[in-house]
């Protein structure tokens, strides 16, 4: 009778804890991709994720009349999630990172133009990086 005792209480402990593992792993997977969402310094626009799995990408609207601005890409046409998206300082540029294992670990940056949508640069930076404020430095 203890052995089924303590049984039953292993059991029904394991659950909270499983269920604290997958929320502190999905948790540190959206502030890694920047959270939710984000919005420019001027507030004219808001970058959301969109997606799923292992194929997530920012979406960027003008706030004022919802019309999707641009939708962020990775380098290759293969499924990647986005890591982090960030505005520049001016709220004219919006930067987001992939990472990549081939050839070496490295992080792709796209620089795109929110007038226009357009991508106007790339930086390739060794490692799996999350930072790239000095993108919007050139």
């Amino acid at each position: 009778m203890g052995t089924r005792s303590r049984s039953i209480v292993s059991r029904t402990g394991l659950m909270p804890a499983l269920v604290g593992i997958v929320l502190v792993y999905a948790l540190s997977v959206w502030a890694q991709a920047g959270g939710a969402s984000l919005r420019s310094p001027d507030g004219k626009y808001q970058a959301i994720l969109v997606g799923s799995g292992n194929d997530v990408h920012y979406q960027v609207k003008d706030v004022d009349t919802d019309r999707v601005v641009l939708t962020t890409t990775a380098q290759y046409r293969t499924p990647n999630d986005v890591k982090i998206g960030l505005f520049s300082p001016d709220s004219k540029e919006f930067g987001a990172a992939y990472h990549y294992g081939h050839s070496g670990s490295y992080t792709w940056i796209g620089l795109w133009r929110l007038e226009d949508g357009n991508l106007v640069r790339t930086e390739r930076k060794n490692g799996w990086i999350t930072d790239i404020a000095s993108v919007f430095k050139k």
